[in-house]
């Protein structure tokens, strides 16, 4: 028996011995490491300077892009000055030539918004909205500021000596900050209807005021609203005056003018009433000083389609040839009543 386990523990051993020497330590499969891609890769449209990977292909290179040839030197931007003070004279012959180019202004800073719409501001301030638009203004080239720093309007003007336009151009809201729980909006107030007449520059002598020849008192204030009526083929057009406190071209108020004038207990009224009446001889000559201050102004006349077509032989009297509407004003483009054609 112990001959047999002699002989089996001599054949195992046998078949282990001697052990075999340890094999080298397997080493784990190399990760190539990754390419970034090139820089810079080209963008849609781009075609020279730049890397782009065409599919199933290397990275390719397109050629560099040429160098730009310096243009000219550009302009410089015209700076106009800036006005500022209290003028205290009204210059009642100054028309609205700046309208258009204070409408520009503000269409540049609000480049979404059509000239005559509404268009919302949102939270910028009366004072705000003023000095940005004079500040683009002046980038026009014209002067612009504010007669008094807290005024709620702009004095714009070609050259300083020049008659100051005064432009309301802010609606809604006037307090200074956020539009409060319900407050008005504040909105964009375009020209005709931005225009509140002009001003003598304070350091200029005004001219002497018109006379009002043919026209003696009561002389009439400026013409407050208008009265249309169709006339055959034309729009007639009568002025009508406040009887109420009410301003003059040359700055004076006069009040009750309809009482003076004989037509008593009205709101508005004409100039002077027809023949026979109260110095109805006087009436054309007085509707001429309340529609521009001086003798023989007329009206200005505007139609939604087209030039306006005024009578030759009545400038009270005007037509369009397109539909929409048509609008008289005074002379300086302000006090204008609208009718729907």
């Amino acid at each position: 028996m112990h001959r047999l386990l002699l002989l089996v523990m001599v054949g195992f051993l046998g078949g282990c011995w001697p052990p075999k020497p340890p094999g080298p330590t397997p080493q784990p499969t190399p990760v190539p490491t990754p390419v970034p891609a090139p820089s810079p890769i080209c963008e849609i449209d781009q075609v020279c300077g730049c890397w782009h990977q065409p599919p199933g292909q290397d990275w390719q290179k397109l050629p560099d892009c040429p160098t730009p040839t310096p243009g000219p030197t550009p302009t410089p931007v015209p700076v106009g000055c800036t006005l500022g003070g209290a003028p205290t004279t009204p210059a009642p012959d100054q028309a609205n030539t700046l309208g258009d180019r204070v409408n520009l202004a503000m269409k540049t800073l609000m480049p979404n918004c059509q000239v005559g719409g509404t268009c919302l501001l949102g939270n910028i301030t009366q004072q705000g909205w003023q000095r940005v638009v004079n500040e683009e203004l002046r980038r026009q080239g014209l002067c612009a500021g504010q007669h008094t720093p807290a005024t709620d309007e702009i004095a714009v003007a070609a050259q300083a000596k020049d008659n100051w336009q005064g432009f309301h151009i802010f609606a809604g809201d006037t307090s200074n900050g956020p539009v409060p729980p319900g407050g008005a909006r504040r909105t964009v107030l375009w020209s005709p209807q931005a225009y509140r007449g002009a001003w003598i520059p304070p350091d200029v002598t005004p001219t002497p005021p018109p006379t009002t020849t043919g026209c003696t008192d009561p002389v009439t204030p400026k013409v407050d609203k208008w009265n249309l009526k169709p006339h055959n083929k034309w729009i007639d057009a009568t002025p009508q005056f406040y009887n109420r406190e009410t301003e003059r071209w040359d700055g004076t108020t006069i009040t009750g003018y309809c009482d003076a004038a004989k037509f008593v207990d009205r709101l508005h009224c004409p100039a002077r009433s027809e023949c026979p009446g109260y110095k109805c001889e006087e009436r054309e000559a007085c509707e001429q000083i309340g529609i521009g201050g001086k003798p023989h102004s007329k009206p200005l006349w505007r139609c939604e389609q087209g030039t306006a077509e005024v009578n030759p032989e009545n400038p009270l009297q005007a037509a369009c040839a397109g539909g929409g509407w048509i609008e008289v004003c005074r002379s300086d483009g302000t006090g204008c009543t609208r009718l729907a054609l």
